[in-house]
């Protein structure tokens, strides 16, 4: 209206940010703390103002969502994996297995609702309907939890899970050592483990015990097919 000039303030300073602080509808900008807004309505031709009545903008936290297991984690094809979210007071689940087509029921073990699902992730899945149906390589699975608290508000968070081949443990491991047992007093032995079996992008724990198997005396962790392990004690 020709004459009328608005201001919108907020928490009665002037506002900053935002669409229309001087037009008769206001947009504000990103807030992140509650304030009170009010439009101030002024003659151009005078003096004297009209202030709105006061709205108070409530900004209420989003739910703050803990997820398990965590991103990057590595599981094996096929296997069950249980996915815990917390923090918020419902929840909605959903995949994403790098293929589409696949509805959430057919990756999901359990209604896809609860805070606690179960999924079994495999490295690959169906691309067709022929028989055998051809596949496409599935190596990582996408799973994003979509969290609403008591006040409404929402948040998401996702998990990236990397699923690697079933691994194959051979019914017999093999070992070789060297140098001879029957070496000079104060020689190490340095045994070697052979392991032939497969474990695709996975890795192996390898753990050597003693004699009775109740005293662990090494662990390791790799990919490899075999694994070294030197007493600490002389050869005798």
């Amino acid at each position: 209206m020709a004459g009328v000039n608005n201001r919108f303030t907020g928490s009665f300073v002037n506002v900053t940010g935002g669409t229309g602080a001087n037009a008769i509808s206001y947009t504000t900008a990103i807030i992140n703390t509650s304030m009170y807004y009010q439009c101030e309505i002024g003659c151009s031709f005078g003096v004297g103002t009209t202030t709105s009545n006061s709205v108070f903008a409530d900004i209420l936290p989003a739910p703050v969502l803990t997820v398990t297991p965590t991103t990057g984690t590595s599981v094996c094809s096929g296997a069950n994996v249980d996915l815990s979210a917390t923090g918020a007071l419902s929840y909605l689940w959903t995949v994403n297995p790098g293929t589409s087509g696949y509805p959430i029921v057919s990756l999901l073990t359990t209604r896809n609702n609860l805070a606690t699902v179960s999924s079994r992730p495999t490295a690959t899945l169906a691309s067709g309907t022929g028989a055998p149906p051809a596949t496409v390589a599935s190596p990582t699975w996408i799973y994003t939890v979509t969290g609403t608290g008591a006040n409404g508000c929402t948040s998401a968070s996702s998990v990236t899970l990397n699923v690697i081949t079933t691994p194959v443990v051979p019914n017999v491991l093999t070992y070789s050592y060297a140098p001879s047992t029957n070496c000079a007093p104060g020689t190490p032995i340095t045994f070697t483990l052979n392991n032939n079996g497969t474990i695709g992008a996975g890795q192996w724990v390898y753990n050597w015990y003693d004699q009775a198997g109740t005293t662990l005396l090494q662990s390791t962790t790799n990919a490899l097919s075999n694994d070294d392990y030197t007493p600490c004690y002389s050869c005798r």
